[in-house]
């Protein structure tokens, strides 16, 4: 199962026999996260993004301690001091539910004979601390984080979870002349780029 959270919606995708065999999208993604942050700290969407991607976590982890920091206010001219157990106390409980109205999408769409061996993590909200152990325990399943690792070329700074589906496009949708379109995207492209994912990652 791959789940592509980006920063207004999550894609999830289950896939089987090198195929995509159901797809969804949740209308919640990352940007959630930061807004959390910001009313629950009483802080700026900036700040609250800063430190999403610099201090929040989805899970206690010993090796990071719980250990203050300090927040800028709204007003930009003083700080309050905040635990990592404050932060993770907001985080976590946002997380599970993108967690469960994905799991919420498959529903009666997977078939049964099918059975689900690991999460894929991708998109900017997969750059979460601890994301692979809270989707890990949240699904039963082995889970890991997505980056794209199998085209030549590519610099370091895109090797990113982030840019996944970005890459998936540049490489496939070239190549969508003559497909069938709908809704103004090629069925045709999104079909490649949707087998692509499938077997990305290492």
């Amino acid at each position: 199962m791959l789940l592509d959270i980006g920063g207004g919606t999550t894609d999830v995708a289950v896939y089987s026999g090198g195929g995509a065999i159901v797809t969804a999208t949740i209308p919640v993604g990352g940007n959630i996260l930061s807004n959390d942050i910001a009313l629950g700290l009483k802080t700026s969407t900036a700040e609250a993004e800063q430190i999403k991607r610099t201090l929040a976590s989805a899970i206690k982890d010993p090796a990071h301690g719980e250990t203050d920091f300090t927040v800028k206010t709204l007003d930009g001219r003083t700080t309050q001091t905040v635990t990592r157990a404050q932060l993770r106390a907001i985080v976590a409980p946002r997380l599970l539910e993108i967690f469960r109205l994905a799991k919420a999408q498959l529903g009666d769409r997977l078939p049964r004979d099918v059975i689900l061996a690991e999460v894929v993590i991708t998109g900017g909200g997969a750059r979460l601390h601890g994301i692979e152990q809270a989707a890990s325990e949240f699904f039963g399943l082995p889970a890991r984080v997505g980056v794209p690792t199998t085209i030549g070329g590519l610099t370091e700074a895109v090797k990113q979870p982030e840019y996944a589906t970005a890459v998936g496009l540049v490489l496939f949708g070239p190549k969508g002349d003559g497909a069938t379109w709908h809704n103004g995207h090629s069925a045709n492209v999104f079909g490649k780029v949707a087998a692509w994912f499938g077997d990305l990652w290492n």
